[in-house]
């Protein structure tokens, strides 16, 4: 049986876990219909009456394959928290993330998660070339189509391998967390999404409290 984080969505199917990339294309290439599952943190119901479902937790790709610059190719499979520390022993970083770290590159991609920041964008944008499994089984690359059509496709256009990413230098961040009165959120919400880096505030239901975070 397969669960997402929040158990909103389930699947009576026990996932197959390919190890090398040959086993997931024969997998892919099967006739039943296919989902491929991240780390199950979307609330979505991207899987829903898949015939077979596939975890790539196991593929044995490595979680950095080449960093060039401001790209870096990384095993698209990867979770978020993993690729952070290995980017980070090649001195870079991705340029924004969001609250929450568990999800893999691909899933957080193909469902177009993003942080905070109004001159940062979703990590889906941050891709500049991908690999993958198409339907048929067939290795492709972002070569043989649009680069956009490899952006929040909700899995749609097959099972992501690899992608080429934009990163900078590594840097660290000074994270402020404070709890507010809902309605002083509300009146310096302007000011502070100008102000800082990144800002949100998340509102406690039935307290008339706020907790902001920069």
């Amino acid at each position: 049986m397969w669960s997402n984080w929040a158990g909103n969505e389930t699947a009576q199917i026990t996932p197959a876990r390919p190890v090398s990339v040959a086993a997931l294309q024969q997998a892919v290439a099967a006739p039943q219909s296919m989902r491929a599952v991240g780390a199950g943190h979307s609330f979505t119901p991207v899987i829903s009456g898949a015939d077979r479902i596939i975890d790539l937790s196991d593929l044995d790709v490595p979680t950095v394959l080449q960093v060039d610059g401001d790209k870096a190719w990384v095993n698209a499979n990867a979770r978020l928290r993993d690729l952070s520390p290995a980017l980070a022993k090649h001195g870079v970083a991705f340029r924004n993330l969001g609250d929450i770290n568990t999800q893999s590159l691909a899933g957080a991609v193909s469902t177009a998660t993003h942080g905070t920041g109004r001159e940062l964008p979703c990590l889906a944008a941050e891709i500049t070339a991908a690999r993958f499994v198409a339907a048929n089984g067939d290795m492709l690359s972002t070569d043989d189509i649009p680069l956009e059509m490899a952006q929040v496709t909700l899995g749609l256009l097959g099972v992501l391998t690899e992608a080429q990413i934009n990163v900078v230098p590594k840097y660290n961040l000074h994270r402020r967390v404070r709890l507010s009165a809902l309605q002083d959120s509300l009146d310096t919400m302007h000011d502070n999404w100008v102000g800082n880096r990144n800002f949100e505030f998340f509102y406690i239901p039935f307290t008339g409290k706020a907790v902001e975070i920069r």
